[in-house]
């Protein structure tokens, strides 16, 4: 191989791998997004969707924010829905947990009951920090 050549190919290895480098370090958790933690029902369109779905005389709901223990970046939504109005197929007294992520998407929900619902949701527990109450404020 020739010098010239040599340096090229060099060169283009060491693009490559900064390419590389930097993607890894721009990449996108899907846990992890921006949002005013102080108000996040403001700045989260699905959020703000949600509560005004739920919060109906038929339901009671709760929404608290959660924090990982081990990414203090990654948040969660923990929704607590209570049936206060029972309909034709719901049953009053009825309640069931949904978690979140901060994408609006449902991780973790006991609305049918299972071994491994309560599993995930206790696994949640330990793995995350309570941070406030959002809705309603207290």
């Amino acid at each position: 191989m020739q010098k010239s050549e040599y340096m090229t190919t060099k060169t283009f290895l060491i693009s490559i791998i900064t390419l590389l480098f930097l993607a890894g370090l721009t990449s996108c958790d899907d846990d992890v997004c921006t949002f005013d933690v102080n108000d996040p029902i403001n700045d989260l369109e699905w959020l703000k969707n949600e509560i005004t779905t739920r919060d109906t005389p038929s339901y009671y709901v709760r929404f608290y924010l959660y924090q990982n223990k081990e990414n203090p970046q990654k948040y969660f939504f923990h929704e607590e829905v209570q049936v206060v109005g029972g309909g034709q197929q719901s049953v009053e007294g009825f309640r069931y947990i949904v978690i979140y992520n901060c994408k609006g998407d449902a991780i973790i929900s006991t609305k049918n009951y299972s071994s491994s619902s309560t599993d995930a949701l206790n696994s949640f527990y330990v793995e995350n920090t309570l941070v406030k109450q959002i809705w309603p404020e207290e």
